[in-house]
């Protein structure tokens, strides 16, 4: 769900960027700077929520990076249609390359207005029949202190996510397909290590995987 939001939110703000930059001709600069003056402030609410957030605490949405690029994105072709500095349109239109981004990429793309990252998985990323595979997953809501997985299923230009948010005992070194079910469910085995000063111990964990998607939104378009 956040996704779309921010696929609506991307889009409303190219829109009504568009809009100011065909009808803001010789915008005074005054009126300028209180447009930016407002994007600041979300910059800020930003930076604040960095310092105020705890550094064990699983990456979560950051919506105040999301407004904050989608209001430059907004104020990015009015700068050139205004009276403001040069400095200024230089700075705005950096928040234009957002757009070619948005064209190669789109996951990618929303994906950092929610999570101020690049990329949408961390580590390695295991295959397990045909085209799925199983990944790093880099955003959950679940505070447990464990690694979290998603199983993928990729099909030239874009991934689909067929399920989110499986958890084994640790981190992922291997893992076994079980049984498959084509077109309702596969069995898996992770398998997890944990080493101590005296002995080192492989432990595992089998996880049924649903092929259909129970929610609307789980589709995600990336090179």
């Amino acid at each position: 769900m956040s996704f779309y939001l921010s696929l609506f939110v991307f889009i409303l703000s190219f829109i009504i960027g568009l809009i100011l930059m065909i009808t803001g001709k010789n915008m005074q600069r005054e009126k300028f700077f209180l447009l930016a003056s407002v994007h600041a402030i979300f910059l800020f609410a930003f930076i604040a929520s960095l310092l105020l957030s705890k550094n064990d605490e699983a990456l979560v949405y950051n919506y105040f990076f999301m407004i904050y690029i989608c209001s430059g994105l907004v104020l990015s072709g009015l700068s050139w249609r205004s009276n403001s500095p040069m400095i200024l349109k230089l700075y705005f239109s950096i928040f234009a390359l957002s757009i070619p981004l948005f064209l190669i990429s789109p996951s990618t793309l929303l994906n950092f207005l929610l999570t101020t990252n690049f990329t949408n998985s961390n580590g390695t990323s295991f295959h397990l029949n045909n085209h799925y595979y199983i990944e790093n997953q880099s955003v959950t809501r679940k505070k447990d202190n464990l690694p979290h997985y998603k199983v993928i299923q990729k099909r030239r230009l874009f991934h689909k996510t067929i399920q989110r948010d499986v958890v084994f005992k640790g981190k992922l070194d291997s893992v076994k397909v079980l049984e498959v079910d084509p077109g309702t469910s596969m069995w898996i085995r992770g398998y997890s290590s944990r080493t101590t000063f005296v002995s080192s111990e492989v432990d595992s964990t089998d996880v049924m995987i649903l092929f259909k998607i129970s929610k609307q939104g789980d589709v995600e378009y990336r090179l």
